[in-house]
Order: C-alpha cells, then structure tokens, then sequence
C-alpha cells in the first residue's frame, strides 16, 4: 500500500463512526446500551479519535482475576442470589471464558466491558437512569460464555446459557428474558 496503511486505518475508522452514530440513535430511540469495544491489540488507541469509550487495562494483569471476581460477587449480591450458588456460577464463568483457543472473548475482555460501561455511566449519568443495569451487567458477562469459532449460532447459546443460569440462580423471568434479548442484539 503506497499511504503505508493511512487509506485502510481511515475506512476502519470511518466504519467505527458508523457504527457509532448508529449505536448512539439505538441508544437515544431504544433507551438500550450498546458497549463498543475496541481491542488495543488490534488498532492502535493513539489513532482513534471518536466518543467511544475505549479501555486499556488489562484486568488479568496484577491480580486481575480477583478484581473480575469481585465484580462478580458485588453483581450477585445485587441481585440476592445465594453466595454458594454465586460462586457455582462464577466458576463455571471462568471455565467457560478459559477454554482452549480464547484469544479476544475472555474475562479480561468481559472486564474492560464492565470498565466500559462504569465509564459510560459515569460520563453519561442521564443513561444510567434509563437503563437496567442489572440486566446490563449479566448481558456482559454472559454474552461470550458459549465460544466455538465453527459455530454460527455462539449467541444464541450464550443467550440460552443466560437465560437458563439466570433462572437456577432465582432470578424472575422478566430478568431473564432481557438478558437474552440484550445478548441477542449482539449477533
């Protein structure tokens, strides 16, 4: 390429305003939250310059893997489930999300979601009165759980997956059926 790549990184950015502009109207017409997530390992952040909230950190570095637990354990404790039960699932969480041949839908991935969205929130407080965050948060940290890159239907069996744990782990149908929809929508 003559421009040293300049013409390819601008359409990857023009897509990225795309797809910003649209979530943004999902956001405004929808009342939903729609998190983007861009991977430093793949664009470098120093050439994005859009409203997306982008996270740097790397959640499993310097004990990452207690930090996600413990928003694991602060978002079941919303939700009253039972602590045995929080913990079954947990680590069911982490098995999924560390099978073999997870190089991007992993917890540090569902982490930087989760840093995402406080930041979201935090910049945006008028969002945050719209939205279900309970329902949110579950929506994050379900919707890569079932993982096979062979497979076209990996979100439809998060959402089953979701929809399923969700129940076992007593909360009511209403929950259920949004975290589903919200792992859906991200087909």
């Amino acid at each position: 390429n003559k421009d040293g790549g300049i013409g390819l990184l601008q359409k990857a950015l023009n897509g990225l305003s795309a797809a910003l502009k649209v979530i943004f109207e999902l956001i405004d017409r929808l009342g939903a939250v729609v998190i983007v997530l861009v991977s430093s390992k793949n664009v470098p952040m120093r050439l994005i310059n859009t409203a997306a909230i982008v996270s740097n950190q790397g959640w499993m570095k310097d004990g990452g893997e207690t930090a996600i637990a413990g928003e694991w354990r602060s978002l079941t404790r919303r939700a009253n489930v039972k602590s045995d039960i929080a913990d079954e699932s947990f680590a069911r969480i982490k098995a999924g999300y560390s099978e073999a041949g997870r190089y991007y839908h992993t917890l540090e991935h569902v982490g930087a979601m989760l840093e995402d969205l406080d930041a979201l929130l935090e910049a945006q407080p008028e969002i945050a009165a719209r939205i279900d965050r309970l329902a949110l948060e579950f929506a994050i940290w379900f919707h890569d759980l079932v993982y096979d890159p062979a497979r076209p239907d990996n979100e439809e069996k998060s959402a089953q997956t979701a929809r399923s744990w969700l129940m076992h782990m007593g909360q009511t149908e209403e929950l259920a059926d949004k975290v589903r929809d919200l792992i859906l929508l991200t087909k």
